[in-house]
């Protein structure tokens, strides 16, 4: 076997130990001898191992005092995520893709399980009349959460966070578009009224006229970016 491929298997065997609690988050891990010795590797395989799990947020290094597990907050878990898509910008195109199969799933659940309490906050979410914006985006973000909420879905929630966190850039970009908050209110209000229907085919396909549209946006703004690129002067 490969040190590679034993690194790999540790990792799994890591994450085995915190997925059945017997290292909770927070806590610390066995010394790198004791925990060697459990997982049957050596101590090089297992350095490797818990580098790889350092870089991705499950554990954290604290110099001279060892190695724990992290919080494993969904949004430090999706740190490295937000890495790949920071340094490659044509995964935009991927997350709309993915903002579309999550979200319109979620407002398809949300429209069964929707309670007459928060639909009267997405209501008054899509009556607000922001002009800052930055109030434009927290409204935005808390319209599509407070769906989230509605699945009763926990890992739903949990995904829609990393989502959202992704999402936060095409966000601003198409905020400042000219017509684009008119527009976003009023997909709002046709996802919302689907929400009081009841009607979960209605909902999902509100959501995703809502994110096509804004993907649309999210192109026109990046080819003006471009074009404008293309225009200026060598320096």
């Amino acid at each position: 076997m490969s040190r590679d491929t034993a690194a790999t298997q540790a990792v799994g065997h890591i994450q085995d130990l915190i997925r059945r609690g017997e290292v909770r988050a927070g806590e610390k891990l066995p010394s790198e001898r004791e925990l060697a010795r459990i997982l049957g590797v050596s101590r090089s395989t297992l350095r490797e191992a818990i580098r790889a799990l350092i870089v991705t947020n499950v554990l954290v290094s604290r110099h001279g005092d060892g190695t724990y597990v992290s919080s494993l907050e969904p949004d430090l878990l999706s740190a490295p995520l937000t890495l790949a898509f920071d340094t490659q910008p044509a995964l935009a195109v991927h997350l709309f893709e993915a903002r579309r199969i999550l979200e319109t799933a979620c407002a398809r659940l949300a429209a069964r399980r929707v309670e007459d309490e928060e639909l009267e906050k997405l209501e008054g979410l899509v009556g607000a009349r922001n002009t800052d914006i930055e109030e434009l985006i927290d409204s935005d973000l808390a319209l599509h959460t407070a769906i989230a909420h509605a699945t009763r879905n926990p890992i739903l929630l949990a995904l829609m966070g990393s989502i959202g966190k992704l999402a936060l850039e095409s966000r601003r970009a198409t905020a400042t578009l000219p017509g684009q908050a008119a527009r976003t209110r009023r997909d709002h209000r046709a996802i919302v009224q689907a929400l009081r229907r009841h009607d979960p085919d209605a909902a999902a396909e509100a959501m995703d006229a809502h994110l096509r549209g804004v993907e649309r946006a999210f192109r026109r703004h990046e080819k003006g970016v471009t074009g404008n690129i293309a225009r200026s002067p060598a320096t």
